[in-house]
């Protein structure tokens, strides 16, 4: 039996705080004052709208590749998932996302921002069972399946 999915509630608009370093825009996903002197954060970059989020925890197919080498130039594509370093290999401008957005940031309020920009998701067929899919549906991005 697999559970649903939960996520965090939906904002309220510009409830979601952002920083912005070196040309990007990082949203702040949680915030911990450390012995009162200083304040550490988890910063996650925020996605270029009409962004591509591409399942990467099997390395891809031949046709696959040549899918996602059209989509990357028209999309940004950002992969998350063990075999990311293999997308990388022909997809050089791809984004390559650490696990923290599977594990943890569905639950905070950010994600909404986070998920919201991307255009559409690209699964893996050959997986039994899809987390990174349940998840985008959740936040209602679309699956493209190349």
């Amino acid at each position: 039996m697999r559970l649903p999915v939960l996520a965090a509630a939906r904002p309220e608009e510009n409830q979601v705080e952002t920083v912005s370093y070196n040309g990007e825009t990082y949203l702040v996903c949680g915030k911990w004052n450390l012995q009162g002197e200083r304040i550490s954060m988890k910063l996650v970059q925020k996605p270029v709208p009409g962004s591509i989020l591409v399942n990467g925890e099997l390395a891809p197919t031949a046709e696959q590749k040549k899918a996602l080498e059209q989509l990357s130039k028209v999309h940004r594509i950002y992969v998350l998932g063990a075999q990311s370093a293999a997308y990388k290999s022909f997809l050089p401008e791809a984004v390559i996302l650490d696990g923290y957005v599977k594990k943890e940031l569905y639950l905070q309020p950010a994600a909404w921002e986070f998920f919201g920009a991307f255009e559409s998701y690209v699964g893996n067929q050959a997986l039994e069972y899809d987390a990174l899919e349940r998840i985008c549906k959740t936040f209602g991005v679309k699956e493209d399946i190349p």
